[in-house]
This record gives C-alpha cells, structure tokens and sequence, in this order.
C-alpha cells in the first residue's frame, strides 16, 4: 500500500519503519527463498558418497556410460596411465539371454605408483589396478563410480606411502583430478 509518502511502513527517505512493512517482509521472505534454493542446489551438485566410510565415490555423467568410459579412457591415457582392459555388464548378460541396463568397467592406473602400493601391502592387489564403473539406472541417469585411493591406503594399511597416495587420489596433483564423468567438456562449452 502506498501513502503521501512512499510505500506505508517506510519512512520518508524510503527506509523501512523500525516496525518494519509488508514490502520489506515480502522481500526478506523473497530473499530467504532464494538462498533455500541456492543451498539445496549447492548441495544436490556435490558428488553422492554411496555410504559413509566405503571410500566409493559415486558421480553423474552428463554422457552415456559408453562414451563416458571413452571419455575416462583417454583422459586416463593422456595423464600417462594405461587401460588395462574394459569390461561390458550388458553385453555378458545378453549373452546367457539376460538384460541389464548399459554397464561397463573400465580397468586402469599406473604400474609405477601401484607396484609402490603392493610393496607395502601385497593386498592392495584386490583392488588395483584401479576401476572405474559406468552405468544407466531406471530412470536413465548414467553414474560412475569409483574407490577413493586414500580409502584404498587405509584399507590395506598402508602407511608409509603418503606421498604416493596423495599423488593418486583427490588431493592436489592428484592424477585422477578432473576425470571424472571423462573430463572432457560437454560439446561447445
């Protein structure tokens, strides 16, 4: 509502009256709002933890798990690791007449660092090299996944190659930093 002197509830500069107006309420709700919204997006946009300790990483790709993989492999390659082999879910399924959504393993790292990480724990060969998995869900969204190498560390116990864990998991230099969802920028970006 407006009076002689601008809207009511505001004084004749145009600030608000210390007992505040219908406007100015509008507005701080308007405002909270916005940064509800703003928090939940921040929130949605960083990447899912399956479960609190697994150490997997869980992220969308914007991409088909297939180009995806392809996006990861040459990434990989370019930052000098070697693909060891790439493993297709759906297409072993079709072969035993069974159906699955697009799945696919792609098997990777550097035999410098992971030769390092037996050393001290032979174990650690369960998990390495490393892997990463694509797949569609129900709805259609594509996800990758993949196990943190400081969880991996911890997991083996092993303790006395800090250097080189941080050098392979997501920690600055990290060689697996921007690969995911296969790093390449979306087509015009």
């Amino acid at each position: 509502m407006t009076g002689p002197n601008g809207p009511v509830g505001h004084l004749p500069d145009g600030r608000a009256s210390p007992g505040g107006c219908r406007c100015c309420e509008k507005e701080r709700g308007d405002n909270m709002l916005r940064t509800l919204w703003l928090l939940l997006i921040l929130v949605l946009s960083v990447p899912l933890a399956a479960a609190a300790g697994t150490g997997l990483i869980i992220i969308k790709s914007p991409y088909s798990a297939s180009e995806t993989l392809d996006r990861f492999a040459e990434a990989v390659k370019s930052k000098g690791m070697t693909v060891f082999a790439r493993i297709d879910h759906a297409k072993a399924a079709a072969s035993v007449d069974q159906q699955l959504r697009p799945t696919e393993v792609l098997i990777f790292g550097n035999p410098k660092i992971g030769t390092l990480l037996l050393q001290s724990n032979q174990t650690a060969g369960i998990d390495l090299p490393l892997k990463l998995l694509a797949w569609q869900d129900a709805a259609g969204q594509v996800w990758i996944a993949y196990n943190e190498p400081a969880y991996l560390a911890q997991r083996h116990d092993i303790s006395d190659r800090t250097p080189v864990v941080e050098k392979s998991c997501g920690l600055p230099g990290c060689p697996l930093t921007g690969l995911e969802a296969g790093a390449a920028p979306a087509p015009g970006s």
